[in-house]
């Protein structure tokens, strides 16, 4: 079977994603204010992902890492959960997101 943006599409949506476009890649724009959530590791991956700091690399690295795509992809994943009662929850949430 060839790849086509709508096999990628319903591959996606297989894994759980509740909706996903393709965007120009010129649309993608790494910012540095950011990546200051990254290196407070809001969200406990820092250094554990290879798509998170330190291993992705900097602003200037994935900007030049972008300009040789003509395209990406914007992923929505979203779970019903009770924030304030089930941290666990949330921290399973995060992991599944990475």
């Amino acid at each position: 079977m060839p790849i086509t943006p709508q096999s990628i599409a319903a591959f996606i949506l297989s894994q759980g994603a509740t909706c996903c476009r393709f965007i120009p890649a010129t649309m993608l724009r790494p910012e540095e204010r950011i990546r200051l959530y990254c290196y407070e590791n809001k969200c406990g991956c820092y250094g554990k992902q290879l798509t998170c700091p330190p291993d992705s690399g900097t602003v200037l690295e994935i900007q030049a890492k972008l300009a040789s795509f003509r395209t990406g992809i914007l992923i929505q994943y979203s779970e019903a959960i009770a924030v304030r009662e089930d941290q666990e929850g949330v921290q399973r949430t995060k992991l599944r997101l990475h």
